[in-house]
């Protein structure tokens, strides 16, 4: 909203520039508004153009970034991403980083710091892609911090959140994680197994394997405390 705000604040600066220009060389007002219309335009939609480009930009940066933490670089992938965040304009641009910084943080089992990014970002114009990954890595690292009750709650109200990208690589199978802890954490241990197996049949990304073997070992861990 800044910079749309930024965008039509550089469009009343234009037209109070032409207005002098049309006063100082006596422009015939018919004419003056004709091009005044045509410039202005070009000038705002040319801004706007330019905002787009300098986003994509900073994403592609961002996919290539992501590449190093697929590849079981989180480290180098911090510093990437800090990085971008560091450089780049912009608040929407700075949240993008931020929450992709809790990714890298996540791998490395550092969740109170990622827990922290997440937590300080409490700007209510996030939705869509931005405000569902917020929400799926902070339950992630709640559940990984063993902060159950969090988990559970935000686990609970970000369901809806969740469904139009239950079906979407990469998020999926990171959703799918999330749906067998919370089942392990109610005790519903059988249909914990059996969204697990799903799981694994369906998203086969190499950093999910670390989340099924864990799963797995809670599972049997569960039913060893209660055995039937």
């Amino acid at each position: 909203m800044k910079r749309v705000l930024k965008i039509f604040a550089l469009g009343i600066g234009i037209g109070v520039l032409s207005l002098l220009v049309q006063r100082a060389f006596q422009v015939p007002k018919d004419i003056f508004l004709h091009f005044y219309w045509i410039f202005g335009a070009v000038v705002i939609v040319g801004a706007i153009f330019f905002n787009f480009l300098y986003i994509r930009a900073y994403e592609k940066k961002m996919s290539s970034a992501a590449a190093l933490l697929e590849s079981g670089h989180p480290r180098e992938y911090l510093a990437a991403v800090e990085n971008l965040r560091r450089t780049a304009r912009g608040r929407y641009l700075s949240t993008v980083f931020t929450v992709n910084l809790s990714a890298g943080y996540c791998d490395l089992h550092e969740y109170q710091t990622a827990i922290e990014l997440l937590e300080g970002l409490t700007d209510p114009r996030f939705y869509g892609v931005l405000k569902m990954v917020r929400r799926l890595n902070l339950c992630a690292c709640y559940f990984y911090d063993r902060q159950v009750e969090k988990a559970l709650a935000l686990y609970q109200e970000s369901l809806e959140t969740f469904r139009p990208f239950r079906d979407r690589a990469p998020y999926g199978g990171n959703i799918a994680v999330l749906d067998v802890s919370a089942a392990i954490e109610r005790g519903e241990l059988d249909q914990a197994e059996v969204w697990l197996k799903t799981a694994r049949g369906i998203w086969c990304s190499p950093r999910l394997q670390d989340d099924y073997q864990a799963l797995e070992e809670r599972i049997r861990h569960e039913r060893g405390k209660n055995p039937v």
